[in-house]
């Protein structure tokens, strides 16, 4: 596929998402809820973590955590998870900005629980 066909492929694409805009709250809702629990899932899987996404899932969602799973996984998984809510909060704001000060405040937010079970 040449770099032409890639970019008209795109912006196609690109004309399907607008003409389904704007999503309706559920949908937003929906699609936090996906990404939310995929990148946490993936994030922690490349350090290590032991949680399958379906448990990442179940975590997030109910709360509830898989037998023999390490107690350090379960918060690593809630820790991301609240840090992305909190960058999510942050992009949402008008206008937003990302300085130098929030992101160590989202790495704090990540580690709060780790630290306090320690």
């Amino acid at each position: 596929m040449t770099k032409q066909e890639i970019f008209n492929k795109a912006d196609e694409y690109k004309k399907i998402i607008q003409a389904a805009r704007p999503l309706k709250p559920a949908e937003v809702k929906e699609l936090d809820a996906y990404f939310k629990v995929g990148l946490t899932y993936s994030s922690n899987a490349i350090e290590g973590n032991t949680l399958t996404i379906s448990e990442t899932k179940i975590l997030l969602e109910d709360g509830l955590t898989a037998g023999g799973i390490p107690l350090k996984d379960s918060l690593e998984a809630i820790g991301h998870a609240k840090a992305y809510d909190f960058m999510l909060q942050i992009v949402r704001e008008k206008p937003f900005e990302i300085t130098e000060h929030i992101l160590p405040f989202a790495f704090l937010i990540f580690l709060h629980d780790l630290i306090k079970s320690v």
